[in-house]
């Protein structure tokens, strides 16, 4: 899994994000410190899943087509899609994003 999207985040907050894949059973892994989980991801959006940001950072792993995390507020302060080469869409209205 070498695509990734690192959110900057605020350690102790609930992430709330919606993922969709261009493929079926797209595997996707998300880490913030010691937690972390794994799933399939399909060619329709999740549904908003909450993520606990154990550190500063939620890694997501994997390739993400679009990724919506809009009205997080406060708890998101950026965002490095760099590493995602197949990211075609990113939703992040009403975040306080410092970089994106």
């Amino acid at each position: 899994m070498n695509n990734c999207i690192k959110l900057s985040v605020k350690e102790g907050s609930t992430i709330k994000i919606d993922l969709f894949a261009d493929s079926a059973n797209t595997i996707v892994k998300m880490v913030s410190g010691d937690w972390s989980a794994k799933l399939k991801v399909n060619p329709t959006w999740t549904g908003f899943l909450s993520c606990q940001a154990m550190a500063d950072t939620l890694v997501i792993y994997g390739d993400v087509a679009m990724l919506n995390c809009n009205n997080n507020r406060d708890n998101i302060l950026a965002i490095d899609a760099s590493n995602q080469s197949v990211l075609r869409k990113l939703y992040c209205f009403y975040n306080r994003l410092s970089t994106l």
